[in-house]
């Protein structure tokens, strides 16, 4: 519910231009490329160990969440406490906050990047599971399997 309110407040204090940089960019779509595959890949295994036939909870779970984009921020707001408390130097608590514009823009492209591609991958997961004559929208309530039709 506040990830409306935060992030609003975030991204007027960015520029739109951080952005429309190559490095951020790439590393953006790198990041979401990277949370897809590995998170979904974990996600499968882990459901092979468990014999669970359906694989599209995993797939469907590798995305980068929207509040995420709030974290950069967070951590810069925990090294300036850090910083005033002596647990830090000021210049170290200067430099998270100098990283906080580039990265928020990294993980918001993640973010969006991810939920094209969680979305793909779900329907390409579903797909190959049919073939395989397992159908992820039929369980067997009682316990808890997908039933294969």
């Amino acid at each position: 519910m506040p990830v409306p309110f935060f992030a609003f407040a975030l991204g007027t204090g960015m520029d739109f231009a951080t952005f429309l940089k190559m490095e951020v960019l790439l590393a953006g779509l790198a990041l979401g490329l990277m949370t897809t595959i590995l998170t979904g890949f974990t996600g499968i295994i882990v459901f092979k160990i468990f014999r669970e036939k359906s694989q599209i909870a995993p797939v469907s779970e590798a995305s980068t969440a929207g509040n995420a984009v709030g974290t950069p921020a967070a951590i810069a707001a925990a090294a300036a406490v850090a910083s005033g408390s002596g647990m830090m130097s000021a210049a170290d608590a200067q430099a998270y906050q100098g990283l906080v514009q580039i990265a928020t823009a990294q993980i918001s492209i993640s973010t969006l990047t991810t939920a094209i591609l969680c979305s793909i991958a779900v329907i390409i997961i579903d797909n190959w599971q049919k073939k395989r004559g397992i159908y992820g929208k039929q369980e067997d309530h009682t316990a808890g399997k997908p039933i294969n039709v």
